[in-house]
């Protein structure tokens, strides 16, 4: 052994110990209570985040079964090869997947009976949209989507996600605004239909609610895929396997 070594070795044989730990045990008392706070807090916060996780992919799930009734019930406005192509897969989508879904959360279909639906897979798009205007009522009062979990998200409590993860719950929720303008604008110009009475201003009125109706069922159709890069982006299957990635 060397000198140093034996040195240090008598220095510990002289120590008296049970002054050390007198000394020592409060200050390894604090910093082993305070790490397992943070153990523990730490471990509250990833149960939280995870929680809050699920809770946004059930609402953009909802939001998406929502999204497809809007824009099935919308046909009537889908008018160039674009729109009735958009128009007639989402109503096979909610044929193959949303309608399970659907009845789970009390969101009736759209597409009429199982009967009517077998009907569905050996039509054209142009004869399956026509089919679902010709079933469905059109509709003049635009829907209002209601995100209180993403609001939550976007107020503040954004720690743990990605960046592309809060973008693309700000584009759903920017794209949610605008389709609420355009159904406060539809409702304005439905009111106008009843109160205007002159024949030139009443068809102009009309003109424009049949506007709104377009651009409502279209900022619907956006929306739903900004809710479908969302639910990717937080890693949720993407559920409707004939989309591209493609808006319109």
């Amino acid at each position: 052994m060397s000198d140093a070594a034996a040195r240090v070795w008598s220095t510990l044989q002289a120590a008296d110990w049970q002054k050390v730990f007198t000394t020592l045990g409060p200050f390894i008392g604090f910093f082993l209570g305070w790490g397992l706070f943070e153990v523990t807090e730490r471990r509250k916060v990833r149960l939280a985040q995870r929680e809050l996780r699920h809770a946004l992919v059930a609402e953009l799930q909802h939001a998406e079964l929502l999204l497809s009734t809007i824009v099935a019930k919308y046909a009537f406005t889908a008018k160039t090869p674009q729109e009735i192509k958009a128009c007639a897969d989402e109503i096979r989508w909610f044929r193959q997947v949303g309608e399970s879904r659907a009845t789970q959360i009390g969101i009736s279909s759209p597409v009429g009976t199982s009967t009517t639906l077998a009907k569905f897979d050996a039509l054209t798009d142009e004869k399956l949209v026509a089919m679902m205007v010709s079933i469905t009522p059109q509709e003049k009062l635009g829907r209002r989507l209601i995100l209180p979990v993403i609001d939550a998200v976007l107020a503040g409590r954004t720690a743990g996600f990605t960046g592309n993860q809060i973008q693309s719950l700000s584009t759903v929720r920017w794209q949610a605004y605008l389709l609420e303008q355009d159904a406060d604008w539809m409702d304005e110009f439905l009111r106008l239909t009843f109160s205007v009475e002159d024949e030139e201003n009443h068809a102009t009125v009309v003109t424009n609610l049949d506007n709104r109706a377009h651009a409502y069922a279209f900022r619907a159709g956006v929306l739903q895929q900004c809710i479908r890069v969302s639910l990717k982006a937080f890693g949720s299957e993407n559920s409707d396997p004939n989309w591209t990635g493609d808006f319109f």
